[in-house]
């Protein structure tokens, strides 16, 4: 499905869904952009980041929202604006109060990524760590919910990696310490030695798990402000692979997406079961050697956030 300027859209941020307009639009392979006006303005005139060119890709105003906020997503983060699709809106919406309100920092913004102003915070969109991206259910079927809990160790995380970033003006130290390829090798030889079938799962999700990250980090794992630091690390890696780079707090951003868009797969009941049962396992993992993965924050360059932000 493709929508056209000033279309009203729902938009993934973070874990959560907002309504939006699109401003402008750019599809896949075409050499333009087209605006609001119907004008089509070279695509290299535009500021469609190089790593969405080769999707179909909309500029968006979030309802409510300060315009600092605009920026280009992947059809993958946007909705039509149904009755089912407001309804999942709502429970991802009821679903986060529930947390926050059981949550210890209980004058904090909300334990999900993403931009905020007084009365919106954030939403965005992941895919699910399997082999070839599942396919979304055809219009009209029903979602099923997907629950995959979060310790609220890893929760608070999140906050505070929202804030430092989107408020304090902080990046994140990149190369990470323990970069997500070593997390995950990590992880599987902590809990390997079962059955051959216990490993085969056990291998297959960790090595979906990467190739999921490197694929998503680019499109929906990023604020805003990170982008100029990505394009930059591009630059300096020839080889570059985003698992090889970036740690465990943009890893949690992945996790805390990802149910949003299981609900909407048409992955079959067994096999959904395990990947949230390895993700649990997983999770609880990062939780108990979080001091060892933690990543250093430090303040951006004047010059680099006026880019950044611009």
């Amino acid at each position: 499905m493709s929508f056209r300027p000033n279309s009203r859209v729902l938009a993934y941020h973070g874990p959560l869904v907002y309504e939006a307009k699109v401003l402008r639009v750019h599809e896949k392979n075409k050499s333009y952009v087209k605006d609001e006006e119907g004008k089509h303005i070279p695509v290299e005139q535009s500021s469609v980041p190089q790593s969405l060119i080769d999707v179909d890709t909309y500029y968006v105003h979030y309802k409510g929202w300060n315009n600092k906020w605009d920026e280009w997503v992947p059809i993958s983060r946007i909705l039509e604006i149904n009755e089912q699709n407001l309804k999942m809106q709502q429970k991802l919406r009821d679903a986060q109060k529930s947390s926050h309100s059981k949550s210890k920092k209980g004058n904090r913004p909300s334990n999900s990524p993403g931009p905020e102003n007084p009365k919106k915070r954030s939403g965005g969109d992941a895919a699910a760590p399997k082999r070839g991206r599942p396919k979304r259910r055809q219009e009209g079927a029903k979602y099923n919910e997907v629950y995959l809990p979060m310790r609220p160790e890893l929760k608070h995380i999140l906050v505070d990696d929202w804030e430092y970033i989107t408020k304090d003006h902080k990046l994140l130290t990149v190369p990470a310490r323990v970069p997500v390829t070593q997390i995950l090798k990590q992880f599987a030889a902590a809990n390997g030695g079962g059955s051959d079938e216990d490993e085969h799962i056990l291998h297959e999700y960790v090595n979906g798990l990467e190739i999921y990250f490197n694929r998503c980090l680019s499109l929906m794992l990023l604020y805003k402000v990170e982008r100029l630091q990505y394009l930059e690390l591009r630059k300096e890696h020839d080889d570059f692979a985003a698992a090889d780079l970036y740690g465990v707090e943009h890893l949690l951003r992945l996790f805390a997406s990802l149910p949003g868009l299981l609900a909407q797969t048409t992955m079959d009941g067994p096999s959904l079961s395990t990947l949230i049962s390895q993700s649990v396992d997983f999770l609880d993992y990062i939780t108990e050697n979080m001091d060892s993965f933690a990543n250093q924050y430090y303040y951006a360059s004047p010059a680099y956030d006026a880019v950044a932000r611009a």
